[in-house]
């Protein structure tokens, strides 16, 4: 009988066991169903709160990072202190604005390392301020004044890659200028991340193997032949541009031999060439797209003549002048040249004629100029703008016409000519003379339009813009009788 009672408390005992457990498990389910409800609910305040716009993000932290690297790239053309401040103004737009800044070297700083004893003014590096590795032990004399963003270089020996450091920091103190007090005012730059650079008169010469854009600039002979040699090994060079530069001899020859291939753009600005000069033209890859001649001074017209004939043929851009022809050969010679330029798109021809050129030549000049040309600046006379109304390009969309005096009529038959996808025109120093009375009117109603005194572009010429009706809209700023 006891065994009967025990067993029956057993299994009573084991009942509540059972019970417990269950009660267990069901305030533990309602325990975890809070927090799955608690967990859940701050999974949407926390969704909620991310599907929220960026409440303390400023919109410029907000646009797509190869939109805010262009931005900066503009910016660093005429301040790149400014992007050094842009960089710090919020942690996501530090890396694209350095990124930037140490892509475009532009002008770079020279910097010299000398024994502290040598100099009066002069920043040692040590290793507790953390500088970068290579001036460890080094003095480093600069002109840092003003060049917060820029970028020193500190020459190697002989053809070895120069070091690129951008200049983060700067101070001024009791009239000393100075860089180098804390280890982060120098970052050293990858030399393969350079992307775009200039130079001015800086001796020898050492082209990052990816450099994409190069513009070397200066009165002296700065670049020399030698220095050309180099250029072939740069991989992906797109533009290079030389400005105010007076080449050796056979300087253009070498230069035409070593251009990678994947150059597209070359300008040639203000440039001294003699009449040795000439064959760099067909020497050219015709995988070039962009030809910028402006200001070459030195060749005779004959020499002109012989280069006219040999521009590479898928030029999309083309820039003349001043050349001031006067032979009809010349001339003719150009507008052969324009006619096989099928992919041509944009045209600039500055004075590229003689007042006393023979007139037949210059409208040939005019008539052989492709049909697919979108933008065309001509330094314009009367007759030529009569030429442009009989052989106006099917596709323009933009026309310039300087250096020059028009009537109102010349413009009334300019615009009628004008095809559909015309956009602007722009009158650079020139003198209009229009119409108050669209009728026959006395001299006494014509007032005089100074084209640089109207508003129009940043170079101070007038942009008229015509209306679906092809009327003329513009806003003069001053007229005079």
């Amino acid at each position: 009988m006891r065994d009967v009672v025990m067993l029956s408390a057993k299994a009573v005992s084991g009942d509540d066991k059972t019970q417990n457990q269950s009660s267990l498990s069901r305030k533990s389910s309602r325990r975890w169903s809070k927090r799955v409800s608690a967990g859940a609910a701050h999974a949407s305040s926390s969704s909620a709160q991310e599907e929220r716009p960026h409440e303390h993000h400023a919109a410029i932290e907000l646009l797509p990072v190869h939109v805010f690297e262009d931005l900066c790239r503009h910016l660093i053309r005429a301040d790149r202190g400014s992007v050094i401040h842009l960089a710090r103004a919020a942690p996501g737009l530090y890396v694209p604005a350095i990124s930037a800044l140490m892509r475009n070297v532009g002008r770079p700083v020279p910097m010299f390392r000398v024994k502290s004893d040598m100099v009066w003014r002069w920043f040692q590096m040590t290793d507790e301020d953390l500088h970068p590795w290579e001036l460890y032990d080094w003095s480093l004399v600069c002109n840092p004044k003003n060049k917060l963003g820029h970028v020193g270089v500190l020459a190697a020996a002989d053809d070895q890659a120069p070091t690129f450091f951008l200049i983060a920091g700067t101070w001024a103190e009791r009239g000393f200028h100075g860089i180098g007090r804390r280890g982060r005012d120098l970052i050293r730059i990858p030399i393969d991340l350079v992307r775009a650079m200039d130079l001015y008169q800086v001796e020898g010469l050492y082209l990052p193997r990816h450099l994409v854009r190069f513009d070397p600039r200066g009165p002296a002979p700065v670049v020399q032949t030698e220095c050309y040699l180099r250029m072939a090994h740069v991989e992906s060079l797109q533009s290079l541009a030389i400005t105010l530069s007076s080449l050796h001899h056979d300087t253009l020859r070498v230069l035409a031999l070593n251009l990678p291939a994947t150059l597209s753009t070359l300008v040639l600005i203000d440039i001294e060439l003699s009449c040795r000069d000439v064959d760099f033209i067909p020497l050219l890859r015709p995988s070039l797209t962009t030809l910028r001649l402006a200001q070459v001074r030195g060749m005779r017209e004959s020499d002109w003549t012989t280069t006219l004939t040999h521009f590479p043929d898928g030029l999309h851009t083309l820039e003349l002048g001043p050349a001031h022809f006067i032979a009809a050969a010349t001339l003719n010679a150009l507008a052969t040249a324009l006619s096989k330029l099928d992919r041509l798109r944009d045209l600039t021809l500055h004075q590229y004629y003689n007042p006393r050129a023979d007139r037949d030549a210059i409208l040939h000049v005019v008539a052989s100029i492709p049909r697919n040309v979108k933008r065309l600046h001509l330094s314009s006379s009367t007759h030529i703008v009569d030429a442009l109304v009989s052989h106006m390009p099917q596709r323009l969309q933009h026309l310039e016409l300087a250096s020059t005096e028009l009537q109102h009529d010349h413009l009334a038959h300019l615009a009628a000519a004008f095809p559909t996808t015309f956009q602007t025109l722009d009158l650079y120093d020139t003198l209009v003379w229009f119409r108050l009375d669209p009728g026959p009117s006395p001299v006494t109603d014509i007032k005089v339009l100074f084209m640089k005194q109207l508003a129009g572009t940043a170079r101070h010429g007038f942009r008229a813009r015509l209306a679906q009706q092809r009327a003329w809209v513009y806003v003069p700023s001053r007229t005079e009788v």
